[in-house]
């Protein structure tokens, strides 16, 4: 489904931790967000001193990658040897050995994605979130929440075409209504501007 979805896209993927993203072949980042809203999550519930260790090794891996990021205008000029140390630091609590149910959960999760948490620091342009995928979804979640969506498989199917073209117009730099007003006298076939280097993707 993600391959048909993303056709012949040779970008970057932001998204979340949803497992379908893993196996598409193309560059990952993963949203570092929701890495620090689970860290802080699991930590409510655990305050074990073995995963009190990880929660600040790696929260302090993730700060000190967002601070670097912010200290250079171009990814080209981030020091390779900076990056290597933060990935080094990753690998390192996901090979760990833990006692502790949550370190080993977490450990998991880093050998899955842990070679996806640094992205953000080799490309201009991609940010270490998926909030645009969290926006771009936002308007379902709006009208399901005041007439709980559409009631038959036709309504859904409409709503989902006219949400993704005005989402393309609005990432393109397009104005939605005048390109459907255009597309609608047969001015216009296709949606123009040039497509984003950068795929934000969400479990929703």
């Amino acid at each position: 489904m993600s391959e048909a979805i993303l056709g012949d896209f040779e970008g970057v993927i932001v998204g979340d931790s949803h497992p379908a993203w893993n196996a598409v072949g193309r560059a990952l980042q993963k949203c570092l967000l929701h890495y620090f809203r689970d860290l802080y999550r699991t930590l409510d519930c655990n305050n074990a001193a073995e995963f009190v260790a990880l929660f600040d090794e790696l929260r302090s891996i993730l700060k000190s990658a967002m601070g670097l990021r912010g200290r250079y205008e171009r990814a080209a000029d981030i020091p390779r040897g900076s990056i290597t140390r933060l990935q080094n630091r990753i690998d390192a609590l996901a090979s760990g050995t833990y006692k502790d149910g949550d370190c080993k959960r977490y450990a998991k999760r880093l050998r899955r994605e842990g070679g996806a948490l640094l992205t953000f620091l080799r490309y201009d342009g991609v940010p270490y979130h998926n909030d645009a995928s969290e926006q771009a979804v936002r308007m379902f979640a709006i009208m399901r929440k005041i007439f709980y969506g559409s009631r038959s498989e036709k309504g859904l199917k409409t709503t989902e075409i006219r949400e993704t073209i005005f989402a393309t117009c609005e990432r393109r730099g397009t104005n939605p209504c005048e390109f459907t007003i255009r597309y609608l006298r047969g001015e216009a076939t296709e949606i123009p501007g040039a497509a984003p280097k950068i795929a934000a993707a969400c479990a929703a």
